[in-house]
């Protein structure tokens, strides 16, 4: 670990940060800030760019470094050690600490105590995702810092607590430090390919003319108005120009503009026929004009408007569809590698992602976002699986005896945490070389009993063969036999 002597906000300090990957952009690389985007991050790292602060957010960062440093003494009682604030890096990873003790085993992160952070305590739930990730690499970097004291503390303008200072210990998260690794390595490759968009602000809508005043004069019995003459071509023209199909965000914004407007014209079509019926009796061409072109600006603006609905629902439907292919074939890539496996591993949900979103462009960050992490986990899980693999195809080799057919059901145990997978494989090979011994005992002990059988003279044969070699008869040569067995058995 190499410490800096850096003072916030110093050109020194921009330029130390441009060059590492801090513990505070952690949650951002990770698209899980809720104060900056991936793709923002991205953005800023490729040009060099310095994120602008204004003077409220600078406020709210001075008042957060005064509460840290008030906070600081209630830590060291907890800790029961002296805390200094330290900037540090390993590598490309750095970290501002808002303190370390002197042998570097446990530090400390302040947050100014907020209505989510009381929630998390208050219900005894995990610590917020993007406060978790930033600790954990802050434990990446030392190399014996084995927790972080995490704090939330709120005080007055006369520094005077408000409240009870809120603390829990964090200690090291295997799977977010993989995740982090994994999201770093992969920011890097995405910075070095970065190549810069042009920005693009929020579409406002094109502004549109206005329409012509709908006018009318009663002269004796006739009627004069400009109703087809200046109304109604410029109220068609603009029906055209709303039936082009949406593709842009900007694309969106003026076609909503413009079915507005031709609401209006609807609307503005019945006020004035209503007046008109109001002061002339004759006005029945007038009338029909009117209504009409009412009901033409009422159908192009349904038109357009289920246009804007249907092309957005078109468009969102495109993006989950084209994530969930991308997902599909990194898995199929995966399950290459670990084979005969198959990865179960859930589907992102990427609609429910980007439930409620309005603007595409933040569907398509969110959906990115989204799927790198499902990436992550499947990548997590082909590492298990690998491993698992290598450890059983040694366990079942031709040098231990082949013993892969014990396992028909080597996808369902492949998905148990490895210790119990190691179990249930060596618990099956034991069981089975048991049985196959007490086996061969009981053939062996069959083998041998026949061959005593087969090699062992009758006492018929006996007697016989003791006759014939000596010449005398049976009876006698079996007394002979019984004489010598019972003089041995004296003897013995």
């Amino acid at each position: 670990m190499i410490t800096h002597s850096l003072i916030q906000n110093t050109p020194e300090w921009h330029q130390f940060r441009a060059t590492h990957f801090p513990a505070s952009s952690c949650a951002a690389m990770l698209g899980i800030s809720p104060y900056e985007t991936r793709n923002e991050l991205l953005h800023r790292y490729a040009l060099g760019i310095t994120k602008e602060i204004d003077q409220a957010t600078q406020r709210r960062f001075d008042e957060g470094h005064r509460f840290e440093a008030l906070a600081r003494p209630l830590a060291e009682k907890i800790i029961g050690e002296e805390l200094f604030p330290v900037v540090a890096s390993e590598g490309k990873l750095s970290a501002s600490y808002d303190g370390l003790v002197i042998d570097e085993a446990r530090g400390f992160e302040h947050k100014r105590l907020n209505a989510e952070i009381r929630r998390v305590f208050a219900n005894n739930e995990p610590l917020l995702e993007y406060h978790r990730c930033q600790m954990e690499q802050q434990l990446m970097i030392p190399e014996n810092c084995n927790a972080i004291l995490f704090m939330a503390t709120e005080w007055d303008e006369n520094d005077q607590l408000i409240g009870e200072p809120l603390h829990r210990w964090y200690t090291s998260d295997q799977t977010m430090r993989e995740r982090i690794m994994h999201g770093w390595t992969q920011f890097s490759i995405d910075l070095e390919n970065y190549k810069p968009q042009e920005y693009i602000p929020a579409p406002v809508a094109t502004p549109i003319r206005d329409l012509p005043a709908i006018t009318y004069r009663l002269n004796g019995l006739a009627l004069t108005t400009n109703l087809r003459t200046d109304v109604k071509p410029e109220v068609l023209a603009l029906v055209e120009t709303a039936k082009k199909k949406p593709e842009t965000d900007q694309d969106f914004a003026d076609l909503d503009a413009m079915c507005k407007k031709l609401r209006q014209v609807e609307e503005r079509c019945k006020i004035v026929e209503g007046q008109a019926l109001g002061e002339i009796s004759d006005v029945d061409t007038f009338v029909r004009d009117l209504r009409e072109l009412g009901e033409i600006s009422r159908k192009a603006a349904i038109a357009g408007e289920n246009s804007i609905k249907g092309e957005k629902e078109n468009r969102k439907n495109a993006l989950i569809q084209t994530a969930k292919f991308a997902f599909a074939q990194h898995v199929a890539a995966l399950e290459d590698t670990t084979l005969p496996i198959k990865l179960v591993i859930q589907i992102p949900d990427f609609a429910g992602a980007i439930k409620g979103m309005k603007k595409l462009d933040a569907m398509k960050e969110e959906i990115e976002t989204v799927l790198r992490n499902g990436k992550f986990d499947a990548d997590a899980l082909a590492k298990d699986i690998r491993a698992k693999l290598v450890w059983y195809n040694d366990m079942t080799s031709i040098e231990n005896g082949l013993f892969g057919f014990l396992f028909p059901d080597l996808q369902q145990i492949s998905v148990k945490p490895l210790e119990d997978f190691k179990l249930t494989v060596t618990s099956r090979i034991e069981a089975h070389k048991k049985i196959e011994a007490e086996k061969l005992e009981r053939i062996l002990a069959e083998e041998q009993a026949k061959a005593q059988a087969a090699t062992a003279p009758s006492a018929e044969e006996l007697i016989e063969f003791v006759a014939q070699n000596y010449g005398v008869g049976f009876d006698t040569a079996c007394n002979w036999i019984i004489e010598t067995a019972e003089r041995m058995r004296v003897a013995a």
